[in-house]
């Protein structure tokens, strides 16, 4: 059972309106597809997601923390006009949601495009390698990935991860056990590990 969590509902369209100018192609970049926004009803709030016709470029909680930082560096890495509507990966990751938040669903197959430096992408691949129902620390995870001596840095990249649940950023906690800060709220977190029989 999903813990019932406040939000501050929005919607596609005032997501679209808030964020399209940072993310929105250059003249030089006009023949580039667009990326999808779509909105995704979920228990723990309404989402939205970033999507073309192969990959998804983003998946958020709208009330993110941050939110803004993380569309304009998706518009640094990926010059691409925003456009409301849905793909073959938008419905994709709707359903997989679906079946996520229902329990019958434990690995995400959804195509991922990052927006990252080598390392922020290295951190992220390396948060898809803990399975589900099991949670580890910044300082695991930096020695899994093969840099120990960078626990900060893996944290900072943790907290840039644009693609909330997908790549499981909730499943690293304080080295203590402690819940540690969720960019989406730590309520979101600990229902989400809760839901994964973590906590």
């Amino acid at each position: 059972m999903i813990a019932d969590f406040k939000y501050e509902p929005k919607s596609a369209a005032e997501f679209y309106a808030a964020y399209h100018v940072p993310c929105h192609a250059p003249a030089n970049a006009a023949q580039n597809a667009a990326l999808w926004v779509d909105e995704i009803e979920t228990p723990l709030g309404p989402m939205v997601s970033l999507a073309d016709e192969q990959s998804l470029f983003l998946l958020e909680f709208y009330n993110r923390k941050n939110m803004a930082q993380q569309i304009a560096r998706l518009g640094r890495y990926h010059a691409r006009p925003l456009k409301l509507g849905v793909s073959p990966v938008s419905r994709q990751i709707r359903r997989e949601l679906s079946d996520y938040f229902s329990g019958n669903l434990k690995r995400f197959e959804t195509p991922l495009a990052f927006a990252g430096t080598e390392f922020q992408t290295r951190v992220w691949q390396g948060l898809q390698a803990i399975p589900y129902g099991v949670s580890c620390s910044y300082g695991q995870l930096a020695a899994d990935i093969g840099v120990p001596r960078a626990v900060r840095a893996v944290a900072g990249s943790n907290a840039r991860n644009a693609l909330a649940i997908i790549v499981p950023c909730h499943r690293v906690i304080g080295k203590s056990g402690k819940l540690t800060g969720y960019a989406g709220g730590t309520g979101r977190k600990e229902a989400l590990l809760r839901l994964e029989g973590v906590i």
